[in-house]
C-alpha cells in the first residue's frame, strides 16, 4: 500500500493533501483543527476513505509519536512526506523524519518553510545538515516568499503555495522558492 504524509494539509497546503489522494493508496493528514479536516474530508470527495485524519497537536510530541507510529502500523512506510510546522513545534520535523527514516526504506521529505528562512543575513545550513542523519530520507526544502504585484508586495495566497508545493513534489525539486525573496527589503 502507498502512503503518504501531509503535515498541516487542511489549509494552506489543503490541495497539496486532496492532490495526493489521487495518487496514493492511503494519506495520512496531520491538523491541530478538527473542523479543517472534516472539511478536508468532504472535499475529498470519492476519495474520502484513503484519508487517514490526525487531529493533534504536534506541539505534543509523544502524541505526534504515538499517532504516527500507529498510522505507519497501520497503512505502511511513508515514501511522500509534506510538512508545513509553524515554529512553535521546532523538534516536530525531526521527530517526524526520524520514524519515518526508521521505518520507510526512502522517503522524500518536502519541508515547506517560512520566507525567515531565506534572510540573507541568516546563513546556517543547519535545516540541511539535521536532515541529513537520516539515510532513508531524502530532504526537499521548499521557501515560502512573496509576490510583486504593481511594484507592490503581498504574501502568497493558499492557491499559490499550494501549487507551488504540487511542482516542486513533481519536478522532485531538490529545493525551491515559491514567489520570490528578493529583493529581502521589499517583503510585506
Amino acid at each position: 500500500m502507498s502512503h503518504a504524509l501531509v503535515v498541516g494539509g487542511t489549509g494552506m497546503l489543503k490541495k497539496v493533501a486532496l492532490r495526493q489522494l489521487g495518487k496514493y493508496d492511503r494519506v495520512s493528514v496531520i491538523a491541530r483543527n478538527k473542523k479543517g479536516l472534516e472539511k478536508l474530508e468532504k472535499e475529498s470527495g470519492e476519495n474520502s476513505g484513503k484519508l487517514n485524519m490526525l487531529q493533534l497537536d504536534y506541539t505534543d510530541y509523544e502524541i505526534l509519536k504515538s499517532l504516527l507510529i500507529r498510522s505507519i502500523n497501520d497503512y505502511g512506510e511513508i515514501s511522500l512526506a509534506v510538512s508545513w510546522i509553524h515554529s512553535t513545534a521546532q523538534r516536530a520535523p525531526s521527530i517526524i523524519a526520524d520514524l519515518i527514516n526508521q521505518t520507510s526504506a526512502k522517503c522524500d521529505f518536502f519541508e515547506v518553510l517560512g520566507s525567515s528562512f531565506a534572510n540573507p543575513n541568516n546563513e546556517s545550513k543547519e535545516r540541511e545538515k539535521e536532515f541529513g542523519k537520516f539515510s532513508n530520507i531524502i530532504y526537499h526544502k521548499i521557501i515560502l516568499g512573496f509576490i510583486m504585484e504593481n511594484g507592490k508586495s503581498r504574501w502568497l495566497t493558499n492557491t499559490e503555495i499550494s501549487g507551488g508545493v504540487i511542482n516542486a513534489i513533481e519536478n522532485n525539486s531538490k529545493s525551491g522558492i515559491v514567489g520570490v525573496v528578493e529583493p529581502w527589503s521589499e517583503r510585506p
